[in-house]
């Protein structure tokens, strides 16, 4: 029984194939918690270097996603409408100090396009600093 899982299973070749439901030949395979990835960009189709957010989550084994930045704080509701509460992936934002994210690039610095924001309590934003230096 996996205390940590809502639905009981057993891993095992003593378990006894009477009493599953299901059983899956799990030879060869890994079996491993779920995985996180610490940095990635799983907003395809709001930013430049989006990724879907199911297909290098969930659909590869990672239950976590930690997206890097890819939006600021004035589209930041944006995503978690469209990205964030659609994904079967849980995803965890980090917040871009840049307005806009990685949507528009690039952004020259300045102390007056700061941002503020809210932390929301279905998804905790939290600031990152990305410098972008102009392009000549």
């Amino acid at each position: 029984m996996n205390y940590l899982s809502p639905y009981p299973f057993t891993v095992g070749e003593d378990t006894p194939e009477a009493e599953a439901d299901k059983v899956f030949d799990m030879e060869g395979k890994i079996i491993a918690p779920g995985l996180i990835d610490i940095h990635c960009h799983p907003a395809a189709g709001f930013s430049w270097l989006g990724a879907p957010a199911d297909e290098i989550g969930l659909n590869s084994g990672v239950t976590l996603l930690c997206d890097g930045g890819s939006s600021g704080a004035a589209n930041f509701e944006s995503l978690r409408l469209f990205i964030v509460e659609p994904a079967k992936t849980d995803i965890l934002c980090f917040l871009n100090l840049s307005n806009t994210g990685l949507v528009t690039l690039p952004q020259i610095w300045c102390d007056q396009n700061r941002p503020h924001f809210v932390v929301k309590k279905d998804t905790l934003s939290l600031h990152q600093t990305h410098i972008h230096y102009p392009f000549p």
